[in-house]
């Protein structure tokens, strides 16, 4: 008991901050919002315009919110859609031409910097259906408006299963004290909340 109460405080350290050292939680995020959208992530990259109805502030920050790192670059979505191949219109013979009409949004909306704080957004997911699942279970039980704490949860609750899981396991093993033990090397490692918890990584479901 004493070594799982002590694997919860651990993790919950990882809670305490948003990720330190690593982007991959946004792009979880990402494609459980995707996924919940009745889309498969394996379809798009983030960047496509496709998924533009999706993008908000949080993941796809504008204008001066883009100077702050870890931000890459996306192409803005389309405002109004072209036909590929419009019709020219004939003129009318004796028609004096008039100049075109002023478009509905200035030049400036248009030219605003727009980014996401997602890795690689030009390249599709390459994470597995079983990572896929978890991230679209995570999206489901968050509150509306959530950010990344759901995930940074969802890896506190892995690496404590963890820990019980390999406590049940000590105890049919011929020398259930030196089981226990090494049990704690997992609970009470300072990599699990950073990576696990902090980071939210997804490789705590493999350890699971």
């Amino acid at each position: 008991m004493f070594v799982l109460v002590g694997s919860a405080a651990v993790a919950a350290t990882g809670l305490l901050a948003p990720p330190r050292t690593s982007t991959d939680a946004y792009r979880y995020a990402w494609d459980g919002r995707v996924q919940a959208a009745g889309i498969s992530p394996y379809d798009h990259a983030p960047e496509d315009p496709a998924l533009a109805s999706l993008r908000d502030r949080w993941l796809f920050p504008q204008g001066s919110a883009c100077h702050g790192p870890d931000r890459a670059p996306v192409r803005p979505a389309p405002e109004h859609p072209t036909p590929e191949h419009p019709t020219p219109e004939r003129p009318t013979p004796g028609a004096v031409p008039h100049a075109d009409p002023e478009p509905d949004h200035p030049p400036s909306a248009a030219a605003e910097p727009q980014c996401t704080r997602l890795n690689r957004p030009s390249v599709h997911t390459i994470y597995p259906p079983a990572a896929e699942g978890y991230f679209l279970l995570v999206h489901r039980s968050a509150p509306s408006g959530s950010t990344l704490l759901p995930l940074q949860t969802g890896g506190a609750l892995l690496s404590v299963a963890t820990t019980a899981v390999l406590l049940v396991a000590a105890r049919r093993r011929r020398d259930p004290r030196l089981a226990t033990a090494r049990a704690a090397l997992w609970a009470w490692c300072p990599a699990v909340p950073v990576e696990a918890v902090n980071n939210a990584h997804v490789d705590a479901l493999g350890c699971c």
